[in-house]
């Protein structure tokens, strides 16, 4: 079977160090070549696709594929994790005919993508449902989805919501992000809190326009020290991140706040879009990506994780789709004698 390949480079000022980082792939990091629908594209689908860190293929890759649509108008989202620092490379790489991708629990499936992760939700209308397909995490309570930053987003505007239950976390880590696109942000809208009422971990709307973390109380009693401001009716990321002694917030990438404080990490049943299943408190506007881990991320991978997800085609230096079983291509074919002739091993 033909085998294609292309190295996608981490472009200059997008990392700072070395990041262990869940990387994002759209339509414009593949060659155009790869995603055409032509005889040399990667299928519909995805089957066929790979992702290793280099064109040696020393080593394998675990990808996710949320989406795969090539040929006409191509629709991608693809996800995938390793070490990444300015000039390090993943190469990609398809056959010619369709395989399967590796089982969700496989050590280059979904799971393996996000070690760290509790819920990861890529929120897309098709790809939610009651069982968590496509996502870490049940989605219940028959929420409603419109276009989302990448891919779909829970719609809350219309008051419907999801519903999760997380389980206790192994250590005092703890990261809760998300992108948002709110309508407007009043007190008394939340992005996500612990159900029942319970305010432990809530994300709220504190005054007018600003997200802040509320565990009853605010962490050092003023709100203040802990509010990012809010930009109505446009995308952005936004994480609270705690060790168990200091809590930190982010806002497209950059450090907001660090005080003293810690997030919750006990089992709870947890709302997206409300804190509540009934009355006030439901968010207006859109929610996108959500991420609840047992991790406490620094600046420098925070950063890189804005950079990549807002712009992956600027993350990421596209190279050439290349057939490897060409003269002087990535793959090298294995030859035999038989009867006095060379006989190509390639397959």
């Amino acid at each position: 079977m033909a085998r294609y390949g292309a190295t996608l480079t981490v472009a200059s000022g997008k990392i700072t160090g070395t990041v262990n980082l869940a990387w994002y792939l759209n339509a414009d990091c593949f060659p155009v070549a790869a995603i055409d629908g032509g005889a040399t594209s990667i299928l519909n689908g995805g089957g066929n696709l790979r992702a290793y860190t280099d064109n040696t293929k020393a080593t394998r890759l675990p990808i996710q594929i949320v989406t795969f649509v090539t040929g006409g108008t191509p629709n991608i989202e693809v996800w995938g994790l390793s070490d990444l620092a300015v000039g390090s490379t993943v190469y990609i790489e398809a056959d010619t005919v369709e395989t399967s991708q590796p089982a969700v629990t496989n050590a280059f499936g979904r799971n393996a993508v996000y070690p760290n992760d509790v819920t990861r939700l890529h929120l897309e209308s098709s790809g939610d449902s009651a069982t968590g397909a496509n996502d870490f995490g049940d989605l219940v309570a028959s929420p409603s989805y419109s276009a989302g930053e990448i891919g779909g987003s829970l719609d809350t505007s219309a008051g419907n919501i999801g519903t999760l239950s997380f389980p206790a976390l192994a250590s005092n880590d703890v990261r809760i992000s998300f992108l948002v696109k709110p309508n407007n942000l009043t007190a008394n809208q939340y992005i996500c809190g612990g159900g029942n009422g319970n305010f432990n971990g809530a994300i709220v709307g504190y005054q007018i326009g600003y997200f802040n973390v509320y565990t009853g109380s605010y962490p050092t009693g003023n709100p203040v020290d802990t509010q990012i401001t809010a930009t109505i009716g446009e995308w952005q990321r936004v994480t609270f991140t705690s060790d168990g002694t200091t809590i930190k917030g982010f806002k497209n990438g950059a450090e907001i706040f660090s005080v003293a404080g810690s997030l919750k990490t006990t089992a709870t049943d947890y709302y997206l879009g409300t804190y509540r299943d009934t009355g006030p408190g439901r968010l207006d506007g859109l929610i996108d990506e959500f991420i609840y881990s047992n991790e406490y991320v620094t600046a420098g991978k925070e950063q890189a994780e804005y950079n990549n997800q807002s712009d992956p085609a600027g993350f990421f230096e596209v190279g050439a789709w290349e057939d490897q079983d060409a003269v002087g291509g990535g793959f090298i074919a294995a030859w035999a004698r038989n009867a006095n002739k060379l006989i190509n091993m390639a397959n």
